[in-house]
């Protein structure tokens, strides 16, 4: 019996910590989503261009200490990524996928790429 009420217990702290997950997932996001991707680089231009399966946004140039804006509605678009480069380096990252994956700030470094859940190292080209 006393077996029993612990995994009675268990499982219902399994279901409290699984729900409360739930909440936090990207599932819940508003339809109106934005993806800030922030140059820290030191004097180099970085270039960024992010594009979806029916959407090119083309490509843009940062300045040092300078940023750009995504702006997309979830609904429509599946999966958004952007591709950096810089001099003769260069780094894809997926910037939002069907809702198990949004990056809202992205921070490019000397060193690579860094933003929620995502650490990615340059690489040459």
């Amino acid at each position: 019996m006393f077996i029993h009420k612990k995994l009675k217990f268990a499982a219902v702290l399994l279901a409290t910590v699984v729900a409360a997950l739930a909440t936090n997932q990207p599932d819940n996001l508003p339809n109106e989503l934005t993806v800030h991707v922030i140059s820290n680089l030191r004097d180099k231009i970085l270039i960024v261009h992010c594009q979806s399966e029916s959407f090119d946004l083309g490509a843009r140039l940062l300045e040092i200490g300078r940023g750009f804006s995504l702006g997309f509605r979830r609904k429509f678009n599946n999966h958004f990524w952007c591709d950096l480069a810089v001099e003769d380096k260069r780094l894809t990252f997926d910037a939002f996928v069907n809702d198990s994956t949004y990056r809202k700030y992205i921070y490019v470094r000397d060193s690579g790429v860094y933003g929620e859940d995502l650490i990615a190292v340059w690489r040459q080209i």
